[in-house]
């Protein structure tokens, strides 16, 4: 019987603070641990260290895995309590891996100014008074 701890290592206990922080990757595999308290979360840890939170649930019939954010930035109250309202979400159908790509995605306010403007100094003889107002 292999004793050894694998790349993957899910348990079914609840993570502590203290185990997150001593969690060490194995020579050049990524350490994965599972939370026994909120059901598909887990800490990714990559060969160079760094820690990341991530939520892995289905949407449909496809996998999904959502990264909420990196140890100890976020920490694992944190992690947790995103994660469950993650879920509550996803109760609603809003996938949440989704919803942070198309914010990612959306232009600013100060990029659709920009852009205005542009067009504005064209095609207006008012355009400095649109600018103040946007300003």
């Amino acid at each position: 019987m292999d004793t050894t701890p694998s790349a993957t290592d899910r348990h079914s206990k609840p993570l502590t603070d203290r185990a997150v922080a001593t969690l060490k990757p194995l020579a050049g595999q990524r350490v994965v641990r599972a939370d026994g308290d909120v059901p598909g979360l887990a800490i990714r840890v990559n060969p160079s260290g760094r820690k990341t939170w991530t939520l892995t649930y289905r949407m449909g019939r496809r996998q999904r895995r959502w990264t909420i954010g990196t140890y100890p930035i976020i920490s694992l109250a944190s992690a947790r309590k995103k994660a469950r309202l993650a879920l509550t979400q996803l109760d609603a159908g809003i996938d949440p891996a989704e919803r942070k790509r198309t914010d990612r995605e959306q232009e600013t306010f100060n990029a659709l100014a920009a852009a205005y403007l542009k067009q504005a100094k064209l095609k207006k003889r008012s355009w400095a008074q649109d600018e103040l107002l946007m300003r």
